[in-house]
């Protein structure tokens, strides 16, 4: 009953949610934007008046790409290195908005305010920071733990196909439910040290860890209730790019649209399970 309550709830935070949603959205686009435009002009100019960016866009063709590359292969390099930098950027600017969306969370009553939100992402952004370092060592962590075992399995001699093929897929499924479970100790933590003022975050996380393995079931359940529409929209998406005949500058300006719809939809649905979690701890299940 208290997931169902919980999950409930989340859907009510993130419904109120549409203008933190749509600044944090417009954040990313513009980042994004800055990351997209230097690229396309690179695309253009490498092109130059060749019809290989006409082909590649009604129907991808992969003699045309590869002359597409061999044609711009060393400036393509040479941006690709330079997207690590974005990446991080990225990943820094998702911890920032951690803390003004868990301030919001806690109580999204009123109008939203964006130098409120904006401050309570300064407030918090090192402890968060710490927190996202320390759990990507945690994930690391998984990570051998799961694939060192699995070259051991699949590095003999005389195996078959079969066998190897289905211990990697276990080894992956392995894996993949511990990155879940990375993302749900990472979550917990940025919510204790919100809720009890605590920056000490190694044993903030600690507690985290406690906390997400005493309650593992119940949270892969709300998990599992949660990623229902994420899939959904998934497939959706994958459906709307599969069928979409691309042959206008009109097609691609509508394609663009629900794209962008799509990314909107799945920042809500990011804030529907913080919402989630963070309701179902401060619901009572937490003890200590």
């Amino acid at each position: 009953m208290k997931i169902l309550k919980s999950y409930t709830k989340g859907w009510a935070v993130s419904l109120n949610s549409k203008r933190m949603i749509s600044l944090i959205y417009i954040s990313y686009l513009i980042l994004a934007l800055l990351l997209v435009i230097p690229f396309y002009r690179l695309f253009v100019s490498v092109a130059g008046n060749s019809l290989l960016p006409d082909e590649l866009i009604s129907n991808f063709d992969a003699t045309a790409f590869g002359e597409f590359l061999r044609e711009g292969g060393k400036v393509f390099s040479f941006f690709l290195k330079a997207l690590l930098p974005w990446l991080i950027l990225f990943l820094v600017l998702g911890t920032f908005f951690q803390g003004g969306i868990i301030s919001w969370i806690s109580n999204p009553r009123g109008r939203f305010s964006s130098s409120s939100f904006i401050n309570n992402c300064l407030r918090y952004f090192w402890p968060f920071i710490k927190t996202s370092f320390y759990t990507l060592i945690i994930q690391v962590i998984f990570g051998i733990l799961v694939y060192l075992p699995l070259s051991l399995l699949v590095g003999r001699e005389n195996l078959s196909d079969a066998y190897i093929g289905k211990t990697v897929m276990i080894a992956v499924a392995i894996h993949l439910l511990l990155l879940i479970w990375g993302t749900m100790i990472a979550e917990f933590t940025r919510f204790y040290i919100f809720l009890t003022g605590n920056r000490k975050v190694l044993k903030t996380i600690w507690k985290a860890f406690k906390f997400s393995l005493r309650k593992i079931i119940g949270l892969f359940g709300m998990y599992l209730m949660w990623v229902i529409v994420p899939l959904i929209l998934f497939i959706a998406l994958y459906w709307i790019r599969m069928h979409w005949t691309i042959d206008s500058g009109l097609m691609i300006f509508l394609l663009f649209i629900i794209q962008q719809l799509f990314v909107w939809l799945r920042f809500l649905l990011k804030i529907q399970k913080t919402g989630i979690f963070y309701r179902y701890l401060v619901s009572g299940e937490l003890k200590g």
